[in-house]
């Protein structure tokens, strides 16, 4: 038993760095981090290659975490967001084959202490677990709060002093949380989960189908107070991402349902 995190890489070496470095160090727990690299450049593969996510290991970090990175070739008879869709899928896919639990992050992330943790404390087979997400833009479903764009000029302790006062070690059920859905990013799974609801689909609510076929299959929506992110919801933009590449060795899955 054990969690994966993945995260999905094309070009953009400063917000790999950063979140990686938050991501890490905030855990509070060991995992496996798994890169989805999509046609990189030159200066991400050479911290990929190089290992540089090692000097952010710390404490309880230091002896469990381990590395693996997948490049994902662009399908050409798709559009940017279905080949985006697919990453996600390689993603679980390749998490599933380390360790029971995965979730997937975002590179335009800023994660407050603990994070990982306290997803993970609250795991159960038929639960998906969700973090307590802050968006700055406005929305029914997150906390709204504008840090500005991830990067290392993000108002760290700004950010810190706001989810100390929001934290709360507290899991609540979809129909407690406000909005109508509990959904975020990151949100934890068991493998069990992914087999039985299957792989995102392709289109543009693919995260939307997919959280409703959870939950027409019996799968409880929870979120986890303690767990604070922030997504900036930018990320790799499509400059970045799904750039022409060779078309060769495909991953692509669809959802039978």
């Amino acid at each position: 038993m054990g969690v994966s995190v993945y995260n999905i890489v094309s070009e953009a070496l400063d917000l790999l760095d950063f979140s990686t470095k938050y991501a890490i160090e905030n855990s509070g727990m060991d995992f496996t981090y798994i890169l989805i690299v999509w046609n990189p450049s030159k200066e991400v593969m050479n911290w990929i290659e190089e290992e540089r996510y090692k000097q952010y290991l710390n404490g309880s970090n230091s002896k469990g975490m381990g590395f693996s990175y997948y490049r994902y070739k662009t399908n050409s008879n798709l559009g940017f967001l279905p080949n985006l869709r697919s990453c996600f899928n390689l993603g679980f896919d390749k998490s599933f084959e380390y360790n029971e639990y995965a979730c997937g992050i975002n590179t335009d992330m800023m994660f407050y202490f603990d994070w990982l943790r306290n997803l993970y404390k609250y795991r159960k087979e038929n639960h998906i677990i969700n973090c307590r997400e802050i968006d700055p833009r406005p929305t029914i479903h997150h906390e709204v709060q504008d840090f500005g764009s991830i990067g290392y000029d993000f108002p760290v302790d700004k950010f810190y002093k706001y989810c100390t006062r929001l934290y709360k070690d507290e899991l609540v059920s979809e129909e407690e949380w406000f909005g109508p859905r509990a959904d975020s990013t990151p949100h934890l799974i068991h493998k069990s989960t992914w087999e039985n609801v299957g792989p995102w689909t392709v289109n543009i609510i693919a995260d939307v189908d997919w959280f409703n076929r959870a939950k027409s299959s019996g799968i409880k929506n929870m979120k986890s107070k303690g767990s604070i992110v922030y997504h900036e919801g930018k990320g790799e933009t499509k400059k970045h991402l799904g750039h022409s590449g060779a078309f060769s060795e495909i991953y692509h899955r669809t959802s039978s349902s």
